[in-house]
């Protein structure tokens, strides 16, 4: 798809697509846009959070807006995030597996079910204090968490997730916590 993007020319290629946006490809500069949709009731802000609120550490992934209310066409009025293309996670990394791991003990669990039928902070809170207890989950990880959870939670009720698409990693190694957050009030009402 050729698009123009503050007055910049892109050939893009469609690479996903979620509830809340559609995600291209700019394979000259390697970077990623995502287009996330701003004309409806029910809104995901999750990229507008990390773009806006969270701090510099190392696994929280560096997304930037470029443009508000773009029309994007069969799709409509969206906002535009970049950010750097990262790679899939190595199968077997143990830091990434425990992860996922806590995530579906906790999300199973009934204390975390019951939780989340009326409150999805409190639900999250379960699944922080879990994380923050493990022992193989570095610290910077468990801060770049609790930091992308406090700067949705400014927007609305957002619950987490930890699965391999939403976790990747960097050029240098790091892990990137890439889309760990959603609005399930606004997941439902689509």
């Amino acid at each position: 798809m050729k698009i123009t993007i503050n007055g910049q020319n892109l050939e893009l290629r469609r690479i996903g697509k979620g509830a809340f946006s559609r995600v291209y490809l700019d394979e000259i500069s390697n970077e990623v846009y995502a287009f996330v949709l701003s004309d409806k009731k029910n809104i995901d802000y999750s990229k507008e959070a990390i773009a806006q609120w969270t701090d510099e550490n190392i696994h929280t992934p560096k997304i930037e807006c470029v443009e508000n209310e773009f029309y994007l066409n069969r799709v409509g009025w969206t906002n535009v995030y970049k950010m750097p293309l990262y790679n899939k996670c190595p199968n077997g990394n143990k830091i990434v597996n425990r992860l996922i791991a806590i995530y579906k003990e906790i999300s199973n669990s009934k204390e975390y079910f019951q939780q989340a039928k009326k409150d999805w902070y409190s639900a999250s809170l379960i699944l922080i204090n879990a994380i923050n207890e493990d022992n193989i989950i570095p610290q910077t990880m468990k801060d770049s968490i609790e930091n992308i959870y406090d700067s949705t939670t400014n927007y609305d009720m957002y619950a987490l997730e930890f699965c391999k698409r939403n976790i990747m990693q960097d050029n240098d190694g790091n892990i990137i916590l890439l889309d760990i957050a959603f609005n399930p009030k606004a997941l439902t009402g689509l």
